[in-house]
């Protein structure tokens, strides 16, 4: 792919190089560790070692007679001074910012030091004395769920939330199939592993009594409703300051929670007062994905056609339920039938309070839950029926002449090509040829296998995923703000809500901006990162959800379409011809009919801001556009049925891998992935959006893995654990581009981000299981290790030689 410099008027879809690079790849950048205050405080926080305990005693006196210590702050102090965190769903606990009378998870704050150094505060932490009584923990959800066991004291039971949707009439269905099979899944807990931890900022100004956070939140309108809820203060007296962000994946939304402990603090000592996770706390105590436990049916035709689904779902969410960690379980509703044609299904939502972390997003964020259930069904149905697992899926999919299509739950996929998508993946992995390959190698001792899967990313959530768990909720829709300022020499500043942490947003604002007002993109200046005070936003602004593409950057454009419409009325007026006779480009305006009649920007902005009344109202003087874009969702009158996604894109994913059987390795030996993401902004950001996507799945299916002991214990909180892979453990990726616009979005095009991450799992165990087909070994499991594969060969060789 070739990639083409800036310095010009440039088009959408370009295969540009990132603005942000430069200062980004050099260390220039501006993050929340490089803020210097004067009179800085350091803070550190004392955690729970238990995972269940009552709080007997917290005796904080040694520390606070350590040379150095400015104040020491334990539950009960933020008690009366803040209101706890409300749950997603009302529920009898308080979740303060520090641990009141009670730990649920270890990791959890109980108290917090703030000194003049960072050294002496955490020597601080050791001369806090708390007694401990330990009490029963949960750690399994659907184990909790049958024995109704607690992971609080003041619940009855852990699972806090069970409701049943039902669409089609799903008994007849089953009673009339041909088949039904009965399954069980589970979808493992891993997290985003960000280069930056949580980082944190918070200064209060006693004499104005406003409050400036600066941290790395990808979400910070939504933390400041938090952060003024907790602590009585006005949205107006918040001021939320985001620099560059060292990734965020989801996890990044998670903060709130330290927003308000640093915010006490501050207002406490009288001086800004800062906090930077640990790389162990942040494994321990950040937020983890969620784990889910399944139970299936699938009814299938004799032909394997599915002709309906019942899924029970066990979610187990940690020890607390907090916004927007709840809406894993949900979010599967926005493409429940993925990428297949049955309109019947039943499903079963269990969410488990257990004595866990408390669980957040994570790329993908319980959309690669379902997209793993989803492929592995469609693979199980595939071996029992012995039908070919490429044929069966293009037996089932919806077909290009059937979109828009309308899912059975109210859910409006926009366009497609799923069977095109497919057969790329295949014809790049030559899988005509494959299965000769596979049985010479096999002659050979080598089990190699090959897998698929095709996955949707139904993107730029709405908020009315919250109706489902409060059937009074007025939230809807999802919006973004753009807002561009031309000043009067012709140059443009463009200010985004969207929060980046590296997805190349400045690129692409500023490809639009200049393909839209046809200037040369030196002359325009994105502003890095956000500021309230600056950066105008909804309380949906963020990024997150794969949603820049489609409302971020209609925003944007949609702005620019304001300005170029202002300028082109002046310049009609000012060159004496009609404004549908007008073009832009190259920094000028020119009648078509006449070229030597035409003006240039900067000369037209001029008169803008300064000509004469005949030739621009006073009313007019300015080039300001500012631009809420909301996606048209539309409203349905119940909650099962509703669109609960902005866009539908999609990936085919192809991997060949190879199995050790004498020691349960795995080596992935060709992957590949076709990305339909609609109309590509700019094609070298999208196939990085894809590379990176498609490592996280990779991880979460061979590497990583959150494991507890029966004590709730983490076992896995260090990188000797917790094997976060690097670029030499994982294939050279192959990706293919297809674009089938969004016809419903100013700009065609769909969501990237997540997309890459919901495939690697389901196609990577499709290749196993592929491999070890003599075997007859069968994979519930969203990770797989080499002690499991072993073990699953083994015994299926006992199963075989006993039958």
């Amino acid at each position: 792919m070739q990639v083409l410099d800036q310095a010009r008027q440039v088009s959408i879809g370009e295969s540009l190089k990132r603005k942000e690079d430069a200062r980004l790849i050099t260390g220039s950048g501006s993050y929340v560790d490089d803020a210097d205050f004067k009179r800085l405080a350091h803070a550190s926080i004392l955690r729970s070692p238990y995972a269940h305990a009552t709080i007997r005693r917290i005796d904080i006196s040694k520390a606070l007679e350590l040379p150095g210590v400015i104040d020491v702050v334990t539950g009960e102090d933020v008690k009366e001074t803040t209101k706890p965190f409300p749950q997603a769903i009302n529920l009898p606990i308080q979740d303060y910012c520090l641990a009141v009378g009670e730990v649920v998870y270890v990791g959890q704050p109980l108290a917090a030091v703030v000194a003049r150094d960072r050294y002496v505060s955490e020597d601080a932490l050791a001369l806090i004395e708390v007694e401990y009584e330990p009490l029963d923990v949960i750690v399994d959800a659907r184990s909790a769920v049958k024995e109704k066991k607690s992971a609080h004291l003041s619940l009855q039971e852990s699972r806090v939330f069970h409701k049943v949707l039902s669409y089609g009439d799903v008994e007849q269905v089953f009673a009339n199939a041909t088949h039904v099979f009965r399954d069980a899944f589970t979808f493992e807990s891993y997290s985003a592993m960000p280069l930056e931890t949580f980082a944190i900022v918070a200064d209060y100004n006693r004499s104005t009594g406003m409050l400036v956070i600066y941290d790395n939140c990808q979400f910070p309108l939504y933390a400041a409703t938090s952060v003024s809820s907790a602590l009585t203060i006005p949205s107006n007296k918040i001021r939320f300051v985001e620099r560059d962000i060292g990734g965020g994946f989801g996890i990044k939304s998670m903060l709130p929670v330290y927003d308000v402990l640093l915010s006490v603090l501050s207002m406490r000592a009288g001086v800004p007062v800062k906090w930077v996770e640990t790389r162990t706390e942040h494994m321990q105590a950040s937020s983890h994905g969620t784990k889910r436990q399944y139970e299936t049916e699938v009814a299938v035709d004799s032909k394997g056609k599915i002709m309906g689904l019942k899924v029970r779902a066990f979610e187990d969410v940690g020890a607390f339920l907090r916004r927007p960690g709840q809406t894993a379980l949900v979010s599967c509703l926005r493409a429940f039938s993925g990428p297949y044609r049955f309109r019947t299904f039943e499903y079963d939502m269990n969410l488990v309070i257990t004595n866990k972390c408390p669980a957040g997003p994570s790329r993908g964020n319980g959309k690669n839950h379902h997209a793993f259930l989803l492929e592995r069904i469609i693979e199980r149905v595939s071996n029992e029926l012995k039908l070919d697992p490429l044929q069966i899926r293009l037996r089932n999919f919806i077909q290009p002449t059937e979109f828009p299509y309308l899912s059975v739950n109210g859910c409006l996929y926009d366009s497609g090509n799923y069977p095109e998508a497919l057969r790329k993946a295949s014809n790049v992995m030559k899988y005509d040829e494959f299965h000769s390959l596979q049985g010479k190698l096999k002659q050979e001792g080598r089990y190699v296998g090959i897998g698929f899967a095709l996955t949707i990313d139904p993107a730029a959530s709405s908020m009315a995923q919250d109706n489902f768990f409060h059937s009074e909720s007025k939230k809807w829709g999802t919006s973004e703000t753009a807002s561009l300022h031309m000043d009067w020499m012709g140059n443009v500043t463009v200010a985004l809500a969207s929060v980046p942490q590296g997805q190349g947003h400045e690129t692409v604002a500023s490809a639009i901006v200049s393909d839209i007002l046809g200037i040369n993109t030196e002359n325009i200046t994105v502003f890095t990162g956000f500021d309230s005070a600056r950066n105008i936003g909804t309380p949906t602004s963020g990024t997150y959800s794969s949603r820049f593409a489609p409302i971020g950057a209609s925003a944007v454009a949609l702005a620019s379409k304001q300005i170029k419409s202002k300028l082109f009325r002046v310049a009609s007026s000012i060159l004496k011809t009609s404004e549908t006779s007008l073009e832009l480009s190259n920094g000028r305006i020119t009648d078509v009919k006449n070229q030597k009649n035409s003006i240039s920007l900067s000369e037209l902005a001029s008169i803008v801001y300064s000509g004469r009344p005949d030739q621009i109202p006073i009313q007019e003087r300015s080039l300001d556009s500012i631009v809420t874009y909301t996606y048209p969702f539309g409203r349905n009158n119940t909650e099962s049925l509703t669109n609960l996604a902005s866009t539908y894109a999609y990936q085919a994913h192809a991997a060949i891998v190879e199995v050790d059987i004498e020691t349960g390795g795995v080596k992935i030996l060709h992957y590949a992935t076709v990305d339909d993401s609609g109309k590509s902004l700019n094609k070298m950001i999208v196939e990085g959006q894809v590379h990176g996507g498609v490592f996280n799945g990779m991880a979460a299916s061979m590497f990583e893995c959150f494991v507890y002991d029966a004590e709730g214990q983490l076992l896995t909180s260090s990188f000797t654990d917790y094997l976060a892979p690097t670029a030499l453990d994982v294939p050279n990726l192959e990706v293919h581009l297809m674009e089938t616009p969004n016809p419903l979005l100013p700009l065609g095009a769909k969501g990237v981000g997540e997309s890459g991450a919901l495939g690697p799992q389901p196609a990577i165990i499709n290749a196993i299981e592929d491999a070890l087909r003599d075997f007859g070994v069968k994979i519930s499991s969203s990770h797989v290790t080499p002690e499991l594969i072993h073990k699953s060969i083994r015994n299926a060789g006992k199963q075989s030689s006993t039958s």
